[in-house]
């Protein structure tokens, strides 16, 4: 029986400005009769044994709710030409007529429905009688749409959703209530919405994006206002909003392929969608190379179609990294650096791919040259070509010559390089200013020396270090999983690597070092613990995936040790560690 949701929906408009409202005082205010709700309800008990009415006193009663509702109309014309006094009359008058309609007929939901749109839209606003009045119209029509919405809200509202503190018992009842109009309109968005919400913030994933799935399939909604104002102006009751946040929710529940195929979809329909854009970047890096086949065919498409945006570009040339397809990606960043030459990200990303394709003196040539020119542009006051000071609108950002040195040092390192990788680490000191600086310098050269075999100077330049700076976490981590893969002083490395883990107990690297730690000492428990809570936070890294695969091999669990290995083999790119991880899988 939802005879009347049209014809309240004037009144539903006004709901998000009473919740805004609540605690403020207007100039001048109607005062509600004294607890109205309970006089209704005591008028409802005594006429309970004689509830049907003739045709006629039920429609005095429909003429009494109609008049009520005419008064609503005239007191919101008013209001927009700032009548107050006028205001408060007719409002007066629209409570009168759904009273009178009341004592006509006390069986009329709609009346109740109707007085409690009014005690939440006129002031001062009362959320607790409005809810008491809801309740009455359900009380004689369990169905009764508005009075439902009513509920639902005003439970929303109490139940602190808005500042992330939940009531568990409103929680529950407003998760309750939003059911209970889903099941009334299985298309209403505004109840998928808030559901999602509820589940969202109460950590049930799986009904989350159910309800996340309901709400993309549902009817646009015509007043998304009170969803606006729990959010925080932030989102809309439209479908691409229900997109992102499914997308959102698959990510999170680590069901990529899922995420990417909505925001492939999104973004072609839309390149420019930042949020997308970011979503899909997320959902990349959170995948294997597999799942980014749908998510390279709809970036090459919006990259066709925009070739001016640098953000898609450089998201495809990850995809394809991600792919394995490192030429094709190779060959997207050159195209976007002929636009942007002086851009140091995408001159990065050059020599980083390069430098994983077996081609790092090729990687590190570009790269000075790049400095070159990007040292030439420097010194011509900011103009560009034929004077254009805007030629080059791009990151002109964090080169220096320490962090470019650094940088090919990095390089150096990860291709195995360690003579190389020493002599551009030592270069970085010289040219490091500050303390701060030399010490971060000193770091990437004990990662090299480690890199060429010189263990011993490895450990003198980080144990160097920490004789200056004892609680330095970086420090303390390296030389502890140092002396971890060589298979010396593992009492001494576990005490280093907790010192760093009681810094910073939420860092990854110093998570996985501390369970290969356990794992070393044959603690495998500990190990387990550590390492899956490094997952957590980075399931990217491929030594961790391969340090879970080589624990669940001890415990004797080999398909689950196969399985992260091949994780760790996806995520790979030096030569060695793929061969290494391929002989595991064998």
């Amino acid at each position: 029986m939802i005879r009347f949701k049209v014809l309240f929906i004037s009144c539903f408009a006004l709901f998000a400005g009473a919740i805004a409202g609540i605690g403020q005082v207007a100039t001048t205010t109607t005062p509600e009769p004294p607890m109205l709700s309970n006089v209704l309800a005591a008028k409802l008990r005594l006429g309970s044994s004689k509830r049907g009415v003739s045709t006629e006193v039920r429609g005095k009663a429909y003429a009494k709710l109609l008049e009520g509702q005419r008064f609503i109309w005239l007191a919101g014309n008013i209001r927009r030409s700032r009548g107050q006094a006028a205001y408060q009359e007719y409002v007066r008058a629209a409570r009168s007529a759904f009273i009178a309609a009341v004592e006509i007929d006390p069986f009329l939901a709609e009346a109740y429905t109707a007085l409690a749109e009014l005690s939440l839209t006129t002031p001062p606003s009362d959320l607790d009688e409005a809810l008491r009045l809801a309740q009455l119209s359900t009380s004689i029509d369990k169905d009764n749409f508005g009075a439902r919405r009513i509920e639902a809200r005003l439970l929303t509202f109490k139940s602190g959703i808005a500042n992330d503190v939940l009531d568990p018992v409103l929680t529950q009842r407003a998760i309750d209530a939003w059911k209970y109009i889903a099941n009334l309109d299985p298309r209403n968005a505004e109840a998928w919405a808030f559901l999602s919400e509820f589940y969202g913030k109460t950590g049930k994933d799986e009904e989350r994006i159910e309800s996340l799935k309901k709400w993309l399939a549902s009817s646009v909604p015509i007043d998304s206002q009170f969803y606006q104002r729990v959010t925080g102006g932030r989102d809309s009751l439209a479908p691409e909003n229900a997109s992102i946040k499914l997308s959102e929710a698959f990510v999170k529940a680590g069901k990529i392929t899922e995420a990417i195929d909505i925001l492939s979809q999104v973004i072609t329909d839309d390149p420019d969608n930042g949020e997308a854009v970011e979503l899909l970047r997320q959902a990349i890096a959170s995948g294997k190379g597999a799942h980014t086949a749908a998510a390279i065919q709809a970036l090459q498409i919006a990259v066709f179609a925009n070739p001016d945006n640098q953000s898609l570009g450089t998201l495809l040339a990850e995809a394809l990294r991600r792919s394995g397809n490192r030429t094709e990606a190779l060959r997207t960043i050159r195209s976007l650096r002929v636009k942007t030459p002086n851009d140091e990200t995408l001159a990065r990303r050059e020599a980083t791919i390069l430098t994983e394709l077996g081609r790092v003196d090729e990687a590190v040539t570009e790269y000075r040259k790049h400095l070159v020119e990007r040292s030439k542009f420097k010194t011509e006051s900011g103009t560009g070509k034929n004077g254009d000071s805007t030629y080059y609108s791009v990151d002109l950002g964090y080169t220096d010559q320490f962090s470019s040195l650094l940088f090919i040092s990095q390089l150096y390192s990860s291709a195995g390089k360690g003579k190389e990788a020493i002599d551009s680490a030592n270069k970085a000191y010289t040219a490091a200013q500050g303390a701060e600086r030399k010490q971060i310098a000193r770091l990437s050269l004990a990662t090299a020396q480690q890199m060429a075999g010189d263990h011993n100077a490895a450990e003198a330049t980080l144990r160097e270090i920490l004789k200056e700076s004892p609680g330095n976490p970086i420090a303390l981590n390296n030389l502890g999983y140092f002396l971890l893969e060589r298979g010396e002083k593992l009492d001494e490395a576990l005490k280093m690597i907790k010192g760093a883990y009681e810094v910073d107990p939420t860092n990854p690297s110093y998570l996985d070092s501390l369970g290969w730690a356990h794992f070393k000492l044959g603690d495998l428990t500990e190990a387990e613990k550590y390492l899956k809570a490094a997952e957590k936070i980075d399931p990217m890294s491929a030594t961790l995936q391969e340090h879970l695969g080589d624990l669940y091999k001890r415990l004797g669990k080999m398909s689950l040790a196969a399985e992260y290995w091949s994780r760790s083999l996806d995520l790979s790119t030096d030569r060695a560690d793929i061969e290494r991880l391929k002989g595991k899988l064998k």
